[in-house]
């Protein structure tokens, strides 16, 4: 799984940290959205783009040495 999230984290120009932080993101506005209940598949595709997008921008700028 480690070397697997290394490869994303690669192709995105992100660090696994900065990944784990917009994933934990994700998944508290899914679970305010959704009235503190979330349902499994979560669904990324209805999410909104912006914060992710700004997530993915911050974390980014913040990016390290992966290993």
């Amino acid at each position: 799984m480690k070397e697997r999230l290394l490869q994303i984290g690669d192709d995105l120009g992100l660090t696994v940290s900065a990944m784990v932080r917009l994933l934990v993101r994700s998944f508290v506005q899914e679970y305010d959205r959704n009235g503190g209940k979330v349902v499994f598949p979560l669904e990324w595709k209805s999410s909104s783009t912006k914060p992710a997008k700004a997530a993915v921008k911050s974390a980014s700028k913040t990016k390290t040495s992966k290993r």
